[in-house]
């Protein structure tokens, strides 16, 4: 006998009475983990049982090692219960995997049945009581219950289930069922399979177990397979390995495929039979009238993919309930035609298609359950495969499609039985580490060059973090590329010659790899192979030693990057370390290799002794269509209790073509390009940095200095030929900022395309850029760049045309003058006072604006501002708000400005904050860090709410003042009336999500305009009415709270601007605003450029349509 308790993910149809749970906070947990040893016949690939956790007195350390476990062994067995599992707690344990699920608990409804100890009749019996003071947990099994068993009366008894009762006859004669012989009752996911998501865990606590002798499983389908596991033991496949198991077409069909599931499916089948095996229902026409059945919702029918994608890693599982399954969608690719299957005989033949390969011996585990004993599984989806590559030269093709699968689901797959010992991995781990054990003078006369080889330190900086990787590296290959990169004998004795004979053996295990993946895209199986032949001069396969420096354990506010966010560009990459070094994290979600973005989630990856963990890089990803996937990974900086924090030795090999190698994909995708076109594509942004460092180098050894300690940083693209140099602008111990780089070495008269995508890239992800020697071009080139940035978008200034600012710019338009550049009409002419005698076309004049704290409900006085006292004018995003999109990135070119006297900013909001700053900048504040100051719950709130801009909004509020900190307005009731902005369109009213997604590094900002908020529409999830508030004093009061703990002085960052430098800044993520100054300090000329964009903002969660 089992108890069974599940919990549902959300549901629209049930009233919500769930219990929210806080588990007690612990720094450590006494869990340990071992994985379940399987035979050696068997190809399951799942499992672990787990020690030393009382489920009923668990805390969140150890809830946290029980979840991080369940997703990588896919089902658990908890052992070792010192007593058995109350329901109170089985409910916690499952619902803490779901807590903001809406059902309370019931998988299956709110159920009058299943909310009482009778049970319900699914199938013509009692099937599953439920206990009386927890009902969501649900008692199945057969037989009578233990005495005061949780308030059941004496003597009750289970009826349970038996195929008999369900399964087509004939049944197995009574003698041979005495003998022990049985059958699988019903294959199936859980899940109601109307209107209520499957649950995500479920959970399975033995409280009495039959014993006796193993039964003897039937499949009794004409193949007289049989399997023998212990009585009352619980059988389980892998969707993964299912979905593996597919040939080519079949594959393509279910990735792209739907299913349909009946109304109150359970009741729809309860006449019919199942086949014996128990995987379908057998089509005798004895399923129930769809007019029969209780009243149901056509909107609530559950229409599911066949594949399902695990939102932590991404991998992909064959996800089909075959009994519930009533119509099929089937295609063959995401643009293909959808073929509508909605004949019972033809929809259930097509699922024993997909099914039946996986429902064999070696694919079962049969679970043998131990009184006590907990078990848990993940309902939805499973994680990677660990791959054997056990008797390959048998077993390729099983292995091609369980490599395959995990190449197309995530990118990431561990591979064992390779043929290195453990042994061998920590004895060349070992070498590695007295390579780094030497000095670094010595060291360094084997240094980093272009060509990917030699050694660095501290000079790799990711464009995700925009700081250098905490650790040093010794790139090695076979090829010409090593003449006089090695170390002699004499420094390190024996290093190259067992280095050398590692890297062989590792060669051997690729070139197994590449056999299943040219398979898998229907090539050869010596195509990869022939062009990664390492005994050639121009191999650029490369074994990376690495050596993360131990993490200072110091509350300073600091991170210490061990290695930023990055996905590899080689072909494949094969990873060696020890075991129990944590940090190592995947984020799948990357669908096309020209897409920079990340995923949602970053799920750890533990390593076992002896296992391989490999990867598919950039170049396979172009090489296969995109069909293989390059994830991006990481190692975390520690940060928590169980993280390391001391030194960390492992070992990467980059599997990489031959120079000439021909890289196409079988559809023709991408262009042609040779293996060193794209490796040098993709090290260009390395080459001209390795230059400067090797300079530096020579440099350093003729004034006796050491080496330098940075490589300048890389952007976000591939391909890039400039070099932005500071990871970040200048700061000072107090700054918290973390935005904004400069770039050098960049010309923007002559920019190639490469370079455009990869300055749009790293606008996205370092928010403010300064391009440094700009004073050459013409205004019209600035106009160039800001199209080419966005090349789909409206070929108009973000405003519009100047008719249309000076008509419809009310605030921004008044008491300023705004000029356009003569034949290059959209880079406007802003700043103040004497512009010379012919700028661009435009001649003597003189730009007039009045002080712009004149906004302000409080002014500066004249006296104040004239002896060097200022404020911020207005934070804002350069947005129209209004019939066009805010634009991705404003560019502001500096012709000139005044360096000083310094002025000081003044808050004047009673904190008694200021600043003292050149005059004629522009300060910034990241919106990525408001959104990470704000609460739980705000953010909660944030990601599911959106605002309604007014119509013509700096018209509507033109007649407002603002807050003297120049962050929001005064309510003093001056906003006009709709009906007094003359004509408007309703469709161009602007909607927008509170919280925008950055499209490159997928950061969230809180991006509200608070001055031009007509309307808030509230909620803190998608099934809540909206909460809608027009007031627009509550509206205001609501925003202060959240957007004023940014505006202070740590968090402001003011780029210094020369003469000819242009300030980029992505506008989806940032606020800014001019700081005036007087007159007196001299004139200040800038040319802003932007374009109102081609795709406005994303939030994280759509906003309704009928919004």
């Amino acid at each position: 006998m089992v108890i069974t308790s599940v919990v549902t993910e959300e549901a629209t149809c049930l009233d919500p009475q769930k219990v929210h749970f806080t588990l007690p906070h612990a720094q450590a947990t006494s869990g340990r983990v071992v994985p379940i040893a399987h035979a050696k016949s068997s190809k399951v690939d799942f499992g672990a049982e787990i020690y030393g956790i009382d489920l009923n007195n668990f805390n969140d350390a150890d809830f946290e090692l029980i979840s991080d476990a369940l997703h990588k062994y896919k089902l658990l067995v908890l052992k070792e219960q010192p007593e058995m599992l109350k329901p109170q707690q089985q409910y916690k344990l499952t619902s803490n995997f779901d807590p903001d699920e809406k059902t309370g608990g019931f998988a299956h409804g709110k159920d009058p049945f299943l909310v009482h100890h009778n049970g319900v009749d699914f199938f013509g019996i009692p099937k599953r009581p439920a206990i009386p003071d927890q009902p969501q947990v649900h008692i199945l099994g057969r037989g009578p219950l233990p005495d005061n068993h949780y308030g059941f009366p004496p003597g009750f008894e289970v009826q349970g289930i038996d195929h008999e009762e369900f399964h087509l006859p004939p049944h197995i004669p009574a003698d041979e069922r005495e003998a022990g012989a049985s059958r699988f009752y019903q294959w199936h996911f859980d899940g109601a399979l109307y209107a209520i998501p499957p649950p995500r865990v479920g959970c399975l606590l033995a409280v009495r177990t039959p014993k006796g002798p193993d039964v003897t499983v039937r499949w009794e389908d004409g193949s007289g397979t049989e399997m023998k596991m212990a009585p009352g033991a619980t059988a389980m496949v892998a969707g993964s390995r299912a979905l593996a198991l597919l040939d080519e077409e079949t594959h393509k069909i279910v990735m792209n495929s739907r299913i349909e599931y009946a109304p109150h499916a359970f009741i729809w089948m309860s006449g019919a039979h199942s086949t014996r095996l128990g995987h379908l229902i057998e089509t005798e026409g004895l399923e129930k009238p769809l007019d029969q059945l209780p009243k149901w919702n056509k909107e609530k029918v559950c229409i599911y993919p066949m594949v399902w994608t695990n939102p932590k890693t991404g991998e992909k599982s064959l996800q089909v309930h075959g009994q519930g399954a009533f119509k099929l969608y089937l295609k063959d690719s995401p643009d293909g035609k959808e073929t509508i299957v909605d004949d019972l005989t033809e929809v259930r033949a097509f699922l024993d298609k997909i099914m039946k390969p996986a429902l064999q011996p070696e694919n079962i585990y049969a679970h043998p359950h131990q009184e006590q004993d907990v078990i848990l599984w993940y309902n939805r989806a499973l994680w990677h495969s660990i791959i054997s590559l056990y008797d390959f030269d048998n077993r390729v093709d099983e292995i091609t499609a369980q490599l395959c699968s995990a190449a197309e689901n995530v990118g990431f797959f561990a591979i064992k039985d390779h043929g290195l010992s453990d042994s061998d991995i920590q004895d060349m781990l070992s070498t590695a580490e007295s390579f780094f054990r030497l000095p670094d003078e010595t060291k360094a006369m084997v240094p980093w060059n272009p060509q990917n080889v030699g050694w660095e330190k501290l000079s790799q900086v990711r464009p995700s973090t925009g700081a250098a990787d905490q650790k040093e590296s010794y790139q090695i290959q076979f090829g010409e590329n090593m003449k006089g990169l090695w170390l002699d004998d004499g420094t390190l004795p024996g290093f190259r010659g067992k280095t050398l004979d590692f890297m062989y053996k590792v060669q051997d295990i690729s070139e197994k790899l590449m056999i299943c993946l040219a398979r898998g895209l229907g090539f050869e199986d010596k195509y990869f192979i022939n062009w990664h032949d390492i005994a050639r001069p121009n191999s650029q396969s490369t074994l990376r030693m690495l050596h993360y420096y131990e993490t200072p354990k110091l509350d300073d506010g600091k991170v210490y990057h061990r290695a930023g966010a990055h996905a590899d560009w080689g072909f494949l990459t094969l990873l060696f370390q020890k075991p129990g070094y944590s940090g190592l994290e995947i984020c799948p979600g990357r669908e096309a290799v020209t897409e920079h973005a990340l995923g949602d989630e970053w799920t750890k990856v533990d390593l076992e002794p002896g296992v391989i963990v490999c990867n598919i890089g950039d170049l396979l990803m172009s090489w296969s269509d995109d069909r293989f996937k390059s994830t991006y990974h990481r190692v975390k900086a520690p940060c928590e209790e169980g993280d390391f924090y001391g030194e960390r030795f492992s070992i990467a090999f980059f599997n990489q073509p031959c120079k000439d190698a021909i890289i196409q994909g079988p559809k023709g995708k991408y262009p042609v390009v040779t293996g060193e076109e794209f490796n040098r594509n993709a090290m260009n942004r390395m080459y001209k940095a390795a230059q400067e460092k090797l300079a530096a180098m020579r440099k350093a050894e003729e004034q006796g200095q050491g080496l330098p300690s940075a490589r300048p940083l890389e952007a976000a693209a591939c391909l890039r030929e400039f070099s932005p140099q500071n990871p970040q602008m200048e700061k000072i111990p107090k700054d918290k900022h973390n935005f904004g780089a400069v770039v050098t070495g960049l010309d923007l008269d002559d920019i190639s395309d490469d370079d455009v995508k990869a300055l749009h890239d790293a606008i996205w992800t370092h928010k403010v850029l300064v391009v440094k020697g700009q004073k050459h071009i013409h205004p019209i080139k600035q106009w160039e760049l800001v199209t080419r940035l966005d090349p789909d978008a409206p070929l108009v200034h973000g405003h519009g045309d100047m008719k249309t600012f000076n008509e419809k710019g009310g605030l921004l338009s008044r008491g300023r003058e705004v000029l356009a550049i003569p034949g290059a009409e959209n880079v406007r002419v802003i700043g103040k006072g004497f512009q010379g005698e012919n700028h661009y076309g435009l001649l003597n004049k003189t730009l007039t604006r009045t002080p712009s704290h004149d906004f302000h409900a409080l002014p500066l006085s004249e006296a104040d501002f004239a002896a060097g006292h200022t404020r911020f004018q207005r934070w804002h995003i350069d947005a129209a708000l209004y019939d066009r999109e805010p634009a991705w990135f404003t560019t502001l070119r500096c012709i000139t400005r005044p360096t000083g006297p310094e002025v000081t900013v003044h808050w004047d909001d009673g904190s008694g904050r200021s600043m003292v700053v050149e005059p004629g900048l522009t300060a910034f504040f990241s919106n990525v860090q408001m959104y990470g100051l704000m609460t739980d719950e705000e953010r909660k709130v944030a990601d599911h709410s959106w605002v309604e801009y007014a119509p013509h909004p700096y018209q509507w509020m033109g007649n407002c003042k603002g807050n003297a900190n120049g962050l929001g307005l005064v309510s003093q009731g001056k906003e006009m009336r709709v009906e007094e902005l003359g004509e408007w369109e309703e469709k161009a009213v602007k909607r927008y999500p509170m919280v925008w997604v950055n499209p490159v590094t997928g950061e969230k900002a809180f991006m509200v305009h608070g001055i031009c908020v007509r309307r808030m529409f509230l909620r803190s999830n998608v099934d809540e009415e909206p909460t809608v508030v027009d007031d627009v004093v509550k509206i205001r009061e609501w925003l202060k709270v959240i957007q004023e703990r940014v505006l202070k002085p740590e968090y402001i960052l003011l780029p210094k601007a020369d003469e000819g430098d242009i300030i980029m800044w992505a506008n989806f993520q940032m606020f800014h605003t001019a700081i005036d100054y007087h007159s007196k300090l001299g004139p200040r000329t800038m040319h802003q450029a932007n374009v109102g964009a081609s795709v406005g903002p994303v939030g994280p969660v759509p906003i309704p349509a009928a919004s």
